[in-house]
C-alpha cells in the first residue's frame, strides 16, 4: 500500500542520473550525550591534585 502511494509522489526516490561509485561507507551513530553518572562523578583525586602540575 505505502509502495503503491510513493509512486505518483514528487518527493519519492529517483534513479540517479549517474552510476554509484561509493565502495564504502562509515556510519556514525551518536545518540547523546555524556552519562548522567560520568557527568557528576564525584572525583576525591582531583580535590587531592588541586593546583599541582599535570
Amino acid at each position: 500500500m505505502l509502495a503503491t502511494e510513493a509512486v505518483g509522489s514528487p518527493l519519492s526516490l529517483r534513479k540517479a542520473n549517474f552510476p554509484p561509485r561509493a565502495k564504502r561507507v562509515i556510519f556514525l551513530f551518536l545518540h547523546g550525550g555524556v552519562s548522567h553518572v560520568d557527568s557528576f562523578d564525584p572525583k576525591p583525586e582531583l580535590a587531592r591534585r588541586h593546583g599541582q602540575p599535570l
